[in-house]
């Protein structure tokens, strides 16, 4: 199961614990409201049932049946590292880094790199490493390499820790001001900037105090933007 941004599982008749913060009033009906998936587990004795139901508002989750071992099959097998259970050691991290001549954002967003590393995270990630995610991860250093994979590690354990709740994220953290997208709001509580520019494909919070691009790189980009026009 890939819950994708809003999927989640609900047993009937037990005080479960959501496995996500609830977005969603799913009701009290069985099956809840937004089911997408139903499934009834039979048990030891005769009626001894439990239902799970697989819920999703927004339907960006997916259930796949697989035969054997789902992690040697696509899309499971393609994956890459899990910064949380499997992150690599430094010197793993940096070869794989190095391989790759894309802005260093795309590279954290590339589930084959790095599995679950979405785009606040990558943003996160990048910001408390001092990190512009336009610079190229093969002419990224040995310590910033060393800082990015120490605090990608931190913000994801940090995030599973607080359960997905924004609310208990810490206070400095760049995520709770990172979405005034367009607004005055967009800078940080010391009144340094925010900005938002496309890389990788997506839209990325900057804080160019914090966040810059090497004299070369920086050059060049400017150099692309004016041959655009």
């Amino acid at each position: 199961m890939h819950f994708g941004m809003t999927g989640d599982i609900k047993f009937k008749d037990m005080a479960d614990e959501p496995i996500r913060i609830e977005r969603f009033n799913l009701g009290t009906d069985w099956p809840p409201k937004y089911t997408k998936f139903w499934m009834i587990f039979s048990g030891a004795d005769p009626g001894d049932e439990v239902s799970m139901a697989f819920t999703d508002p927004r339907r960006l989750g997916r259930v796949r049946l697989v035969d054997n071992d789902p992690t040697v099959q696509p899309p499971l097998s393609e994956l890459g590292f899990d910064p949380i259970l499997s992150p690599p050691t430094l010197e793993i991290f940096m070869e794989l880094a190095r391989k790759r001549k894309v802005p260093v954002k795309a590279l954290l967003l590339d589930q084959k790199f790095s599995a679950g590393v979405g785009n606040w995270i990558a943003d996160e990630v990048l910001f408390q490493s001092r990190i512009h995610p336009a610079q190229y991860a093969h002419t990224l250093s040995d310590a910033q390499l060393a800082t990015m994979l120490e605090r990608m590690v931190y913000i994801c354990k940090t995030a599973v820790k607080c359960k997905g709740d924004m609310r208990n994220f810490p206070k400095e953290w760049l995520f709770h001001y990172r979405w005034g997208k367009g607004k005055n709001v967009n800078q940080l509580p010391d009144g340094r900037k925010i900005i938002h520019d496309t890389v990788g494909g997506r839209t990325t919070a900057i804080v160019p105090d914090v966040q810059k691009l090497p004299g070369k790189v920086a050059v060049a980009k400017v150099a692309a933007v004016k041959g655009s026009k």
